[in-house]
């Protein structure tokens, strides 16, 4: 009968118990390295107040939710309403609007279409077209029938004390407009930017001199801005100046809302 050496046994069974600690430790410590390294998600919260939403006017308005018991047209009888009369950040030079959703590049506006051009053989969107030309006239034949104008604004952008033609355009059939505006002068695209994916904007300053473009960031490190596109927390304002013949973006701000539950 072959004999075993139990001393030996014990010498080999006391490193492989070791070995098999060593391994459990270290499954352990790299599955919490795992959970530390997960993904933080959005864990922005709104300040919320409860007060009446006939305090604010209605172009501070954002988005909200209706009281369908009530006038659903009258903002002042919603649930709650996102209002811009929040957080506003102190002014900063590292901008986050990148150079490739704006140009200064000066471009003739599209040509005039004549109806053939405009109207589908189908009838579809003929009401859109209709009324896009009754209010815009010519200036709508040279955006359709792939786009369409969501506003049109008219205010100095370049210091010459002469208005130009800020034109918010989106196209047919999309959502989350505008998705581009371009600023007019003499017939001519003189700027052109379509920064993010939801409420853009381009809004007067106090001088004359440029203008703000109000946008909501894309591709942001700070999670507070991923959300969907329906309900942005606020927006980034890019402050343009008119320097040397082109406009140049020289700071931005944070903007950030407010949600206020109507107590009215």
């Amino acid at each position: 009968m072959q004999k075993f050496n139990t001393k030996k046994i014990k010498t080999y069974l006391i490193p492989l118990t070791v070995l098999v600690l060593l391994l459990v430790a270290f499954f352990i410590s790299k599955s919490q390295d795992i959970k530390i390294k997960e993904v933080k998600t959005n864990d922005y919260e709104m300040p919320t107040y409860e007060m009446p939403l006939s305090l604010f006017a209605e172009d501070k308005i954002q988005w909200g939710s209706v009281n369908t018991d009530r006038d659903t047209d009258d903002y002042r009888t919603w649930t709650y309403a996102t209002v811009d009369a929040g957080y506003r950040s102190a002014p900063t030079t590292i901008l986050q609007l990148s150079k490739e959703e704006y140009s200064n590049k000066s471009e003739t506006l599209p040509e005039i279409k004549n109806a053939d051009l405009i109207y589908n053989e189908d009838g579809s969107w003929k009401e859109l077209y209709d009324e896009q030309i009754e209010k815009y006239g010519d200036l709508a034949k040279r955006f359709l029938p792939e786009d369409y104008i969501t506003n049109l604004e008219e205010f100095d952008v370049d210091g010459d004390g002469s208005k130009e033609k800020i034109v918010s355009i989106c196209g047919v059939g999309g959502n989350h407009c505008p998705h581009g505006i371009v600023i007019l002068k003499n017939n001519r695209i003189i700027f052109n930017v379509s920064a993010g994916l939801t409420s853009l904007n381009v809004e007067s300053t106090e001088t004359g001199n440029g203008f703000y473009v109000q946008w909501v960031p894309t591709n942001s490190k700070d999670p507070k801005w991923d959300t969907g596109l329906c309900c942005p927390p606020g927006y980034i304002s890019t402050r343009f100046i008119f320097d040397k013949n082109k406009f140049v973006p020289i700071y931005e701000q944070e903007n950030l809302y407010i949600k206020i539950k109507n107590t009215q």
